[in-house]
């Protein structure tokens, strides 16, 4: 075990080889000819009770989560993965003082975590509250959060949709680059963020509590367009759902005339800001253009004594003083 965990040291690339993988997802879609990919580039697989029985069912050999803790899963299925022998071998980074105590507890490494998570947003957000506790994964964030978290050895999978651009890196080059890592946890976490909020907004609307103190809102990207507030700037056009305290414009939802990805068209954007949506310092006549269109916060969000501007302005039905009509 010790020569393999030193062959697993990143190429001078940052390429880390990728040989073996924790898989527990709840949507299998994709997952057989993903997980056979791993199985041709002779990638070990770690997985759950069902995950392991939809792969065996496909010919694809795997380890189950029970013969590496020693525990089967307890509690109807609530705990199975929460183990040291489970997040050491995520956690451990590429240093001696890590790598010889996995060798003095006998366990190898993960390289690759592949998970998503129960179906909470389809699913849990009309059940009952005892039905939607049950739809909140507990385990299958721990796993994404460990795996984002020590990116710099571990790549991580957290949705179907990564699997074809995961397989051909492993193709290519039998790792994962250090760049795709680094996106990949990325997204990991701004996948259990969305996850979250979602939860959380199911306790508000639970309580009655229409303004929380804090307010997470989860946005997606729904298009991509050409330039921004001006030709010279990017911009990209977000989506949010309108359920649990989250809002969306209802009317006058500006889009594209042209269909193309055009233009800002009203927008939210961010603007001047490092990490933005939108780049580069927008002109006098935009800043006013943009206290019509975006406004500097959501209903029932008020900044605090110290609270700097919000970078963010929120697309919603606006007045011409740029006020939202709901108030």
């Amino acid at each position: 075990m010790e020569q393999a965990m030193m062959n697993k040291m990143p190429d001078a690339a940052g390429v880390v080889p990728v040989r073996r993988a924790l898989v527990s997802v709840w949507e299998k879609a994709g997952l057989q000819t993903f997980a056979a990919t791993l199985a041709e580039l002779g990638i070990e697989m770690v997985a759950t009770g069902g995950t392991a029985d939809t792969l065996r069912q496909s010919g694809i050999s795997v380890t189950t989560i029970e013969s590496l803790t020693g525990y089967p899963a307890i509690l109807d299925g609530r705990v199975k993965t929460l183990h040291p022998a489970i997040f050491g071998a995520i956690l451990a980074r590429d240093e001696p003082a890590h790598q010889s105590q996995l060798v003095g507890m006998g366990i190898a490494p993960v390289d690759l975590v592949v998970v998503n998570l129960y179906p909470f947003e389809s699913r849990g957000v009309d059940a009952s509250m005892a039905e939607a506790m049950e739809l909140i994964d507990i385990g299958g964030v721990s796993l994404l959060r460990a795996a984002a978290k020590n990116w710099a050895r571990v790549a991580v999978v957290c949705d179907p949709g990564q699997y074809e651009r995961v397989a051909d890196e492993l193709r290519r080059t039998r790792g994962v680059s250090p760049e795709m890592r680094r996106q990949l946890a990325a997204d990991a976490f701004a996948r259990t963020a969305a996850y979250d909020a979602v939860i959380t907004g199911y306790f508000n609307a639970s309580a009655n509590v229409r303004f929380p103190d804090r307010l997470t809102l989860s946005w997606r990207k729904v298009q991509q367009t050409r330039y921004g507030e001006n030709p010279h700037q990017a911009a990209t056009r977000l989506g949010l759902r309108s359920r649990l305290g989250v809002w969306r414009r209802r009317r006058g939802q500006p889009s594209s005339r042209r269909g193309d990805g055009g233009g800002h068209r009203g927008y939210l954007y961010r603007s001047g800001h490092r990490a933005g949506v939108q780049s580069g310092s927008p002109s006098s006549a935009a800043k006013e253009r943009e206290s019509q269109v975006v406004g500097s916060g959501a209903p029932g969000v008020q900044r605090g004594p110290g609270d700097q501007e919000p970078p963010w302005g929120f697309v919603g039905p606006r007045g011409r003083s740029g006020r939202s009509r709901h108030g």
